[in-house]
């Protein structure tokens, strides 16, 4: 850690979030909700997912990339299976929605799946994992989509971004000592490390991305550039992408 680093209380840090996102559109009970989630991250030391995410969300609201103004609800996909909507707004909100049906219906029919769709970034997602397994369900969950808006990560062999560093998380209950939560992305790391270490002025490890002619680099800044992530796990790597992709669109169809 670096000696310019600050500190500062939990609840001081969300009452800041909740406020910043408030005053981008966010209702006030999506902007406690998603303020909350962020410090809990970096609370996790999952900075990759904490409060620097705030001036990411503000950049693609005013892009827009999505609606920070956006609820989400519980409708069907085709076939009649439970989907959550998030009327292109966070997906933290959704994802919780979707995280409390999944666990409604394991419980009365013991398996439970739900697919969420039209939503902008999830949070970090072993968050949701967890909670499931603390009411004593195993937890299989993935994220993709958005390839041609987010493609941060090059197949393996390759040196331009294709695909997204669609994450996915598992968890189970681990009684006494809490649950087992195993939460990654399909990159070498989560673009949000890439873009944690900008804002901060830090280099990246090595290993993690690499430059516009496909070399090796430890500059974050490259990203910007469309410079992309590694791939993670070597020619294996491109297929462990693809399948959310594959999979959540059946799941979310409409």
């Amino acid at each position: 850690m670096f000696e310019s680093d600050h500190r500062f209380p939990a609840d001081a840090l969300t009452r800041f979030a909740s406020r910043f996102l408030s005053g981008i559109g966010c209702a006030p009970a999506i902007a406690t909700e998603v303020a909350e989630h962020l410090v809990d991250a970096d609370l996790c030391g999952v900075y990759s997912h904490g409060i620097f995410r705030l001036t990411q969300y503000a950049d693609d609201a005013k892009a827009g990339r999505f609606k920070p103004s956006g609820e989400p609800y519980l409708t069907s996909a085709e076939g009649g299976a439970p989907l959550v909507l998030g009327k292109e707004g966070f997906g933290i909100p959704a994802m919780r929605l979707a995280t409390q049906e999944a666990v409604r219906l394991a419980r009365e029919k013991g398996t439970g799946t739900v697919g969420v769709a039209n939503i902008h970034h999830t949070g970090r997602m072993g968050a949701f994992a967890e909670t499931v397994a603390k009411q004593g369900c195993l937890a299989i969950m993935f994220g993709g989509g958005a390839r041609h808006e987010w493609p941060q990560v090059a197949p393996f062999g390759g040196a331009k971004g294709r695909l997204p560093t669609n994450p996915y998380a598992f968890a189970i209950p681990g009684g006494n000592r809490g649950p087992v939560v195993l939460d990654f992305a399909t990159a070498a790391g989560a673009g949000g490390k890439v873009y944690a270490a900008r804002a901060s002025g830090r280099s990246l490890a090595e290993g993690l991305c690499i430059d516009a002619a496909g070399n090796p680099t430890t500059h974050p800044e490259t990203i910007s550039t469309g410079a992309p992530c590694c791939p993670w796990q070597g020619p294996r790597a491109t297929a462990w992408p693809w399948w959310p992709n594959c999979w959540g669109r059946p799941c979310s169809a409409r």
